[in-house]
């Protein structure tokens, strides 16, 4: 929260998004949020399934080194996704704090078009200044 970060508006006109980009959304009903931050975790044509604080993507679990084991407990990872595939031209998203995180669990995939660009570094405060 606070944080300011820069966003690449240009990234989705040379190539698709990414599993792992950070993403920013534009504003989406329903979400009772601005400026939705959030990361790619699934792809088109992917299944994706999250359960029990595992994120399955083709019955694979996925390594996710970016998640902070002091946000994401077993008691605190948020609600069950259901087995869904993702449609074409859309992309699935979560939080970071999976247990405070309005994302695709309650949105839905989230269609290209609603991507604002990828955000790819803090640069405020300066004491968070990081490469995400």
């Amino acid at each position: 929260d606070g944080d300011r970060v820069l966003v690449n508006k240009l990234s989705y006109r040379l190539h698709d998004p990414r599993r792992g980009d950070v993403v920013v959304l534009k504003t989406i009903e329903g979400a009772g949020e601005r400026d939705l931050i959030k990361r790619v975790v699934a792809l088109p044509g992917e299944t994706i399934e999250y359960r029990s604080c595992r994120l399955l993507i083709d019955g694979r679990e996925l390594v996710e080194p970016y998640l902070d084991p002091a946000v994401v407990t077993p008691t605190a990872c948020g609600s069950d996704q259901p087995e869904l595939t993702i449609p074409d031209d859309s992309v699935f998203v979560m939080g970071d704090n999976r247990g405070g995180s309005k994302d695709s669990r309650a949105l839905g995939p989230i269609v290209y078009d609603d991507l604002i660009g990828r955000a790819f570094v803090v640069i405020w405060p300066s004491a968070d200044w990081q490469w995400l």
